[in-house]
């Protein structure tokens, strides 16, 4: 017989109970559980409870019913302590769980924490449409490109910082430390890290050509005039590293 918590749904109770034995290692991988019946009657509680806890657990990856033979414990010891048993959405209806069960030991209902974890989601989209991201490149073009599709994913103030101000000093490092992300390439992540000191603020990206443009200009013939649209020299200038760099130096870029 167990105690049963006020407040606390008991098939939750028993999915802490069974969870609890496997992670202890008292139910080791293979194991054969009580069947519901015999649970039931050794916590003393109705077989339809015992079953909707089983059943949760079966969908989470636990457990394996087996035709005939019974019910097992099927994740490993090392799945189960790390947290790893099941698919994500598994996962997470457990850790909500694992949550839901302590704030009911907290006194809340379960429509209070619903409320308050809905507030909380709130307050953390904010938080991240908040985010101060610097993005540091050798070219505005550059700048601009990786600001566009970083703003596809996520709703954040951007600071467009070139390369070569920051290396001068018009533009301050402390600008860069003042944000919460400071993007860049590869090839100028040294330089970047050296300008901020030791920080693990800086995000390194690659700078992938599309193909299809890459092939396109391959095919053209030698000494084909291929006229260069941008706001900066340095724009020009990286884009002739770039193409030296995929063997494309028969073009005359204008």
């Amino acid at each position: 017989m167990m105690l049963k918590r006020v407040g606390i749904p008991m098939y939750l109770q028993i999915k802490s109970l069974i969870f609890g034995k496997i992670t202890s290692g008292e139910y080791v991988p293979g194991f054969k559980i009580p069947t519901e019946r015999e649970l039931s009657i050794e916590l003393d509680v109705s077989r339809n409870t015992v079953s909707a806890a089983y059943k949760e657990l079966l969908l989470e990856g636990v457990l394996e019913a087996r035709q005939g033979r019974g019910t097992f414990v099927k994740a490993t010891a090392t799945d189960v302590e790390t947290g790893v048993v099941g698919g994500r959405r598994e996962r997470l209806v457990r850790i909500i769980d694992d949550a839901m069960t302590q704030v009911l030991e907290l006194g809340f209902t379960v429509d209070q924490f619903a409320a308050i974890a809905s507030i909380r989601a709130k307050e953390k989209t904010q938080a991240i449409k908040e985010l101060r991201v610097a993005v540091v490149d050798c070219a505005a073009e550059y700048i601009q490109r990786f600001i566009s599709q970083i703003g596809q994913s996520a709703n954040v103030c951007f600071e467009s910082v070139i390369l070569s101000e920051l290396i001068t000093g018009k533009v301050p490092a402390e600008l860069l430390h003042a944000c919460d992300v400071v993007v860049t390439t590869f090839e100028h992540q040294t330089v970047v890290t050296e300008l901020m000191g030791n920080t693990n603020k800086v995000l390194a990206v690659a700078t992938v050509p599309k193909i299809e443009t890459v092939i396109k200009l391959a095919r053209l013939p030698d000494d084909t005039k291929v006229a260069v649209l941008g706001r900066t020299k340095e724009f020009m200038e990286r884009l002739e590293i770039l193409l030296e760099k995929v063997a494309i130096n028969h073009l005359d870029l204008v």
